[in-house]
């Protein structure tokens, strides 16, 4: 068998992108990153307070899609093309990882605290309509 050529390791650069806004978990804070890209300044310092140090930290905010700096549709319109009661309270629960517990506990609280009708918009556009104590699933 014919023996591969050799190269010379190639270093990798070590980048970690931090989109939590306020507290963090240490494990983010590598001693040998390269770069750590924070949303906030609260989050550069906790970078710095658990070893890193300021030519490792950028704080450029949280990248977003260019699609969300465009204007939006009339609120009537786009509750139409939702199927979403145009005159009805919303709320929209945004939620990720383990943090945000459990949404559809969260809705009844919501709508038991409210006293009216509410409807929740929540991950990928799922539409449920809430009453009081009920939580009902719209197509």
């Amino acid at each position: 068998m014919k023996a591969l050529p050799s190269f010379p390791a190639a270093r990798v650069p070590f980048a970690t992108v931090v989109t939590d806004l306020t507290r963090c978990h240490r494990t983010w804070f590598h001693k040998q990153v390269d770069r750590c890209f924070v949303a906030t300044q609260l989050v550069a310092a906790q970078a710095m307070k658990y070893g890193l140090i300021s030519s490792q930290i950028s704080c450029h905010g949280l990248p977003i899609r260019p699609a969300f700096n465009l204007p939006s549709k009339p609120k009537r319109e786009i509750r139409q093309q939702l199927g979403m009661d145009s005159a009805a309270s919303t709320v929209m629960l945004i939620g990720g990882g383990e943090g945000m517990g459990k949404l559809e506990e969260i809705a009844k609280a919501l709508a038991k605290m409210s006293g009216f009708a509410l409807q929740l918009l929540h991950f990928g556009t799922s539409l449920f309509e809430i009453s009081l104590n009920e939580l009902v699933s719209v197509p």
